[in-house]
């Protein structure tokens, strides 16, 4: 039973979640700063989301954790702070900070060293690092199975045929 940590709530940090729901962590925390965000993953079931910029932060999250961090941080607002802040609320001695977003080209992120001798793991993840002959069953059916939360999330549905126009208001 692991503890998890959602850092942004975006298009990434969303898909996340819902694969969390389905793996049922011991913890599960949602963190943004945006409170539209959060509302929405209370409103999903989340009982734990907080606000980096709350004074109480990190306090909170030794709470939580028993003062340990989280095995798991998926940071997925793409900054250099939020990965920074991922890798330093990890868990010592086996916890993983994984970045699925990247921050501008050229920024590069700083990390106390300590903190990776004593066993904290970083590591990015391009696309998710799916294999789509082992995961796309896994995927359709994690879809399948939360339609009603993918659903809350699409805000601006669209036809196969517009799919250019959609591309280009994702941009």
């Amino acid at each position: 039973e692991s503890t998890l940590a959602i850092i942004g709530l975006g298009g990434i940090g969303l898909c996340s979640l819902i694969s969390a729901i389905d793996i049922k962590p011991r913890i599960l925390v949602c963190i943004d700063t945006n409170i539209r965000k959060l509302d929405f993953a209370k409103n999903l079931g989340i009982d734990l989301v907080i606000n980096p910029n709350d004074d109480s932060f990190l306090e909170n999250v030794r709470k939580i954790t028993d003062g340990k961090g989280f095995d798991f941080v998926v940071e997925a607002a793409g900054l250099v702070e939020t990965i920074e802040l991922g890798f330093k609320i990890t868990k010592r001695n086996g916890g993983e900070c994984i970045f699925g977003s990247h921050p501008k080209y050229g920024e590069k992120i700083k990390l106390d060293p300590f903190e990776l001798i004593s066993g904290k793991k970083i590591r990015g993840s391009w696309g998710g690092n799916s294999i789509l002959d082992r995961d796309i069953n896994y995927l359709s059916n994690l879809n399948f199975k939360n339609i009603s939360i993918i659903k809350k999330i699409i805000s601006n549905p669209y036809p196969l045929e517009d799919i250019n126009s959609a591309l280009k208001d994702l941009e």
